[in-house]
């Protein structure tokens, strides 16, 4: 088989399948119980960023989360979840949301419960989003005050990702007792994304943590030497965004985002890009384009 592998290209002639250049990346036994969470804070318990080393910034409202508080804020969540709502492995969760400082946190709360997260484009209309839910089968809901309005009654209703009652829900010390038992293998389905619908209507894409986990390991830097700034302006219901901030925070690095509720501006891209020092930029291919023509 390795003979038939392109040096070049990487691509088999036999099995008709590109196949990667790079060495193999190490990752966990598959009979392992690890949860994307688990490996997240594995990596990076391994080179520890500093405590007063932001996790995440968000521009807009230059509102940051620093390392010691993201950790906080996830364990509190996760028990809060585990113990005011009963969620627990192998339930969904829908979150619909534009980007939010506090939505890499509800993504490894869950995980870290086995919950399968189902993120959905807060733009998308009503029939749109009866038919994502109808895929999805999901319990509860994690909306922002401005798209809530558009989901239906789940089972555990919907809590308002910008509201005082989240915050207490990250604040609420429970302690671990409540996660205690919990055991996600990485064969369990983490996330459920959609596709575009360009052959039909929207169809469900199960990823697992070992997904995910290959995922983040496949695009980590061997070596931190200082921490460097990614800059997400991609939607973080979108897998482009959602593997970019879980890498970034695996890796140590800040993860700065923008968006909210408000339009796409060039202009405030390039200032946060400045003062923030950005040296990872996540765009979509038409905002190169732009950006090209910019520089023109």
């Amino acid at each position: 088989m390795a003979n038939a592998v392109h040096p070049n290209s990487g691509f088999c002639s036999k099995t008709m399948t590109f196949h990667s250049l790079r060495p193999p990346v190490p990752l966990p036994p598959e009979s392992a119980p690890v949860s994307l969470t688990d490996f997240i804070f594995s990596l990076l318990n391994s080179s520890p960023p500093s405590p007063t080393a932001a996790a995440i910034i968000d521009a807009d409202t230059r509102r940051r989360v620093l390392y010691p508080e993201l950790i906080f804020r996830l364990e509190n969540l996760a028990s809060s979840l585990r113990a005011q709502f009963g969620l627990s492995k192998g339930d969904c969760a829908l979150v619909f949301s534009p980007n939010n400082i506090y939505t890499p946190i509800l993504y490894l709360s869950l995980f870290s419960l086995g919950v399968v997260i189902s993120p959905i484009n807060p733009a998308a209309m009503v029939p749109e989003i009866q038919h994502q839910i109808l895929l999805s089968k999901p319990v509860i809901a994690f909306a922002s005050s401005n798209s809530a309005h558009k989901l239906p009654l789940l089972k555990h209703g919907i809590v308002n990702i910008d509201s005082v009652e989240f915050e207490s829900l990250m604040e609420n010390q429970r302690g671990k007792k409540e996660r205690a038992g919990i055991k996600v293998k990485q064969s369990d389905v983490a996330t459920i994304l959609y596709s575009s619908g360009t052959t039909g209507p929207v169809k469900g894409v199960a990823l697992t943590h070992r997904n995910w986990t290959a995922n983040i390991a496949g695009g980590m830097r061997p070596v931190r030497t200082i921490q460097t700034v990614g800059y997400c302006t991609v939607p973080l219901f979108h897998a482009y965004g959602m593997a970019l901030s879980l890498r970034l925070m695996a890796s140590g690095e800040c993860l700065v985002i923008t968006g909210g509720n408000r339009r796409f501006d060039m202009r405030k891209m390039y200032s946060v890009i400045e003062e923030y020092r950005v040296s990872q930029l996540a765009l979509a291919p038409p905002l190169v384009v732009t950006m090209a023509g910019d520089a023109e």
